[in-house]
């Protein structure tokens, strides 16, 4: 066996190996190994050796550098997961979801009261803008509550992404978009978007002093 041949498993050098756990891009080193096709069941094993070795190297050196030093790597240190920074999480995306539909459904009705009154030109009581007013309140607090917590559940998707895949922030972005996670968080943008057109229509319709 050459030399050459023996720096090689599954047919990639092993310094190209190290490099790409050290550089945190195992899968694409993964994908092209299966794409070339050059590796068995000994070949696959030599790997997993290889590799957990390169842990074991890391860990070693970061502990003895640190002994050294006498300080903290803060730079060393990988960032907390998503499960480290949220704990244990109850989900609930059902409990804002339902919030999330009443404020809308309330939206809607209102929507429809100030269209009827601005196509009949009708008066409103006065105190119609106040009990509005108050309910504007209540949704707009629900509606920032609920883009809140589906903002933070894109993001855990984002974020796990990243750490699981080694992919770039805007790759993981990209790929986060596809989920049911972004399309709660995105439909949570454009409803409280469409509570400030219904507060933009009601001033309008106010200004105009249709009321008894």
């Amino acid at each position: 066996m050459t030399k050459e041949t023996k720096d090689l498993i599954c047919g990639v050098d092993k310094k190209v190996i190290r490099k790409a756990y050290f550089n945190k891009k195992l899968n694409q080193l993964f994908n092209k190994i299966q794409a070339d096709g050059e590796y068995n069941e000994d070949e696959t094993k030599k790997l997993g050796n290889f590799l957990r070795g390169l842990k074991g190297d890391e860990e070693k050196f970061v502990d003895k550098v640190i002994e050294t030093f006498g300080g903290k790597l803060v730079e060393n240190e990988r960032p907390p997961s998503v499960q480290e920074l949220q704990g244990k999480v109850v989900d609930l995306s059902k409990f804002w979801k339902d919030k999330q539909e009443k404020a809308d459904a309330w939206v809607d009705k209102n929507f429809e009261i100030i269209k009827e009154h601005q196509s009949g030109n009708k008066k409103v009581n006065s105190s119609f803008w106040l009990d509005l007013a108050t309910g504007v309140i209540m949704v707009q607090n629900v509606l920032d509550k609920v883009r809140v917590y589906f903002d933070q559940q894109y993001r855990a998707v984002m974020t796990n992404i990243i750490d699981e895949c080694g992919t770039s922030r805007k790759e993981a972005e990209e790929r986060a978009r596809l989920t049911p996670q972004y399309a709660d968080y995105k439909n949570s943008l454009l409803q409280r978007e469409r509570l400030e057109e219904l507060i933009m229509l009601c001033k309008k319709y106010e200004a105009r002093g249709n009321y008894n």
